[in-house]
């Protein structure tokens, strides 16, 4: 039968692989993830998926985001996932209730929303939630690359994180595209 997928779609699977792929590599059997920032919910589905044809156990799914989008992602993952799958939706206008409650951070997601906000609410993510990960995929948009080079605490901690962080163009965004720049963090 013939498929048609977006391309947000493919870039989801994509960077789904990529990460599951990371994972096997490290030896790392379950996980607790935390994305910031994410979108419709589609890296969450496809991660799952892909977590679960690798035989990595995704014990919780953590989506941070706005309000209006974390709603978005709790109907549309609810009618897109297994009941089986654990979610916790984190709206950041309820960032003071939430941010002693993250727990377990074995797996942190950005793709690009931390090149995106302000300093104050990376510098907020960084002390509730990336402080705490073991391991991480974070990718920045070029047009901001002053703002994630002007933010000291956010470029330093990522390139800190483990003795050998991959840092690396990534390669569905090459130098020659109209945002340019692009960063891609693993830990």
């Amino acid at each position: 039968k013939d498929f048609s997928f977006s391309p947000t779609t493919i870039g989801y699977l994509y960077l789904a692989l990529r990460m599951g792929g990371s994972l096997k590599e490290k030896n790392i059997k379950e996980v607790d993830v935390f994305e910031i920032g994410c979108g419709y919910g589609g890296q969450c589905l496809l991660f799952n998926v892909v977590a679960d044809f690798l035989g990595v156990s995704v014990n919780s799914y953590n989506l941070v985001d706005l309000k209006y989008p974390t709603l978005l992602q709790e109907k549309y993952l609810s009618l897109a996932m297994p009941e089986n799958k654990k979610f916790r939706f984190w709206p950041c206008e309820d960032y003071d209730k939430w941010k002693q409650e993250t727990g377990n951070v074995d797996y942190v997601i950005s793709n690009y929303a931390l090149s995106e906000i302000s300093s104050e609410w990376a510098d907020r993510y960084i002390e509730s939630i990336i402080k705490k990960a073991k391991h991480g995929f974070f990718q920045f948009n070029g047009g901001d690359q002053k703002r994630f080079e002007g933010n000291v605490q956010l470029s330093t901690l990522l390139e800190n994180l483990s003795s050998q962080p991959t840092v690396t163009s990534d390669p569905g965004n090459p130098p020659w595209t109209p945002w340019g720049y692009c960063k891609l963090i693993e830990f």
